[in-house]
């Protein structure tokens, strides 16, 4: 599968990374994510619960992105809902971190839905993990679609 996040993956080695980025080479995702609040999902991803853990220390690094916002333009409403096609990932897809200049990829183990008040898919786990989730296209008060992914 040849497409602009695995071009750029292929043509970015470790040594140049400059940003934390969050990549999804199956449906061409490739997002900056950081720290703040509701805010920070209009650029990217959004890091939630950083105390709980990242790809150095462990735990759950949990990262949360729109699936559907619409802008004013098709173009804005691409680039506002970034995980509009997570519904393609599957069990043993690839999801490629970029965390403080180092390169880290996480292999899916489960994925399922949950009530919008699940905060539990945030709390720390004893073992690493990667959980990405976003609302499902029911919207915000339908739920959330989780993906849970283990370090490869």
């Amino acid at each position: 599968m040849r497409n602009e996040t695995t071009q750029l993956l292929a043509a970015t080695p470790e040594t140049s990374i400059t940003e934390d980025r969050l990549y999804i080479p199956k449906i061409d995702i490739n997002v900056p994510y950081a720290t703040g609040g509701a805010e920070t999902m209009e650029r990217g991803a959004w890091w939630r619960q950083p105390e709980n853990g990242n790809p150095v220390d462990g735990g759950n690094f949990v990262l949360s992105a729109h699936r559907f916002i619409m802008g004013l333009t098709p173009q804005q409403t691409i680039q506002k809902s970034p995980f509009y096609s997570i519904d393609k990932l599957r069990i043993g897809d690839e999801i490629i971190i970029d965390y403080h200049g180092k390169r880290y990829t996480y292999v899916i183990s489960r994925l399922f839905d949950v009530k919008p008040d699940a905060v539990h898919i945030e709390d720390r786990t004893d073992k690493p993990q990667l959980t990405l989730y976003s609302c499902t296209l029911g919207g915000a008060a339908d739920g959330r679609t989780v993906f849970v992914a283990t370090p490869r």
